[in-house]
């Protein structure tokens, strides 16, 4: 049961992490005019698309703790 709550703080505290580094990225990136959003000033495209977006070894060791404690969540529960 300790390890849940454990497990449940952690993955909410990554979760707050990873939004707000989302927002500094948002805030980092340049401009896109809504009539030209491929222009040549514009050279990033929105990461919703999944365009040039690269995870990092930090966030893969995120999503495999996050990973790794839904698991023991599902495989705790009680029945």
């Amino acid at each position: 049961m300790i390890a849940g709550l454990l497990l449940a703080v952690g993955c909410t505290l990554a979760g707050s992490v990873g939004m707000l580094l989302k927002q500094r990225g948002a805030v980092a990136a340049p401009a896109v005019l809504v009539r030209h959003p491929c222009a040549a000033q514009s050279t990033y495209l929105a990461p919703s698309g999944g365009f040039g977006f690269r995870l990092e070894r930090p966030q893969w060791t995120g999503l495999l703790v996050t990973a790794v404690g839904l698991a023991v969540l599902a495989l705790t529960q009680a029945q």
